[in-house]
């Protein structure tokens, strides 16, 4: 009886099982580049730059990052180590912190809770074009723009998947209200009640003024002639 080798039908299988597992065994394949915003010279922009044909592209970032970062391009993570925290704060306040310009499937996950700070600009995340963002573990904080913008602004960036994204720009829109009533309504009986006696000086002014007019009319006239020759002795 002749015996069949198995070996052909093991090495297929084995070499398959190779294939499917390449990107998740080859070095470097899905590597952070590290990018310590602490050194000069190392910003995450450059990073981006720097690295055009890697996708996705993961930055594995710490320290304080003072600068604009604009995304155009997709499949970008901006992450932490998962230890040391991270903060990206606008170096032009005019502007948003991180601009995604039709940039799809770009991820901030600090890892840790308040991993990543983003910080400053108008806003602290603005989205265009049909970008797609997905945030975790971050602190979005002391833009320009809040309130009620920035509660649309997060819907417009994460849905309504989170609640808790539109409650904050709520929040801080009736904290502005309840402050501004705080000063507004005191400052309004504080008008009114000047403007009343504004108005009171006045009359009582207008009152002196026309006594002292009709007392001046009423006077004796002195020095008047009564048609007499005075004689002389």
């Amino acid at each position: 009886m002749r015996r069949v080798s198995t070996f052909p039908v093991v090495r297929t299988v084995v070499i398959a099982i190779i294939v499917m597992l390449m990107p998740y065994t080859v070095p470097g394949a899905m590597a952070a580049i590290k990018v310590n915003c602490n050194v000069v010279g190392q910003t995450i922009t450059a990073a981006i730059a720097a690295n055009p044909d890697v996708s996705p592209l993961v930055l594995q970032v710490k320290g304080t990052c003072t600068e604009n970062i604009t995304i155009i391009r997709d499949d970008v993570t901006i992450k932490t180590n998962g230890v040391a925290h991270a903060t990206i704060h606008a170096a032009d306040p005019t502007q948003p912190t991180v601009l995604l310009d039709g940039a799809r499937n770009i991820v901030i996950d600090g890892k840790v809770a308040n991993g990543i700070s983003v910080t400053g600009g108008t806003f602290n995340i603005d989205a265009t074009r049909g970008s797609s963002l997905s945030i975790a573990n971050c602190v979005v904080s002391g833009a320009s723009n809040t309130g009620i913008i920035s509660a649309f602004q997060a819907v417009m960036l994460g849905g309504m998947g989170d609640p808790r994204m539109l409650a904050k720009g709520i929040s801080e829109a009736l904290l502005c209200t309840a402050g501004g009533l705080t000063v507004a309504i005191p400052a309004y009986i504080a008008h009114r009640y000047l403007r009343g006696k504004v108005e009171r000086i006045v009359v009582e002014m207008e009152k002196i003024a026309v006594n002292f007019a009709d007392s001046l009319d009423t006077a004796p006239q002195t020095g008047e002639s009564d048609g007499s020759i005075a004689r002389t002795a």
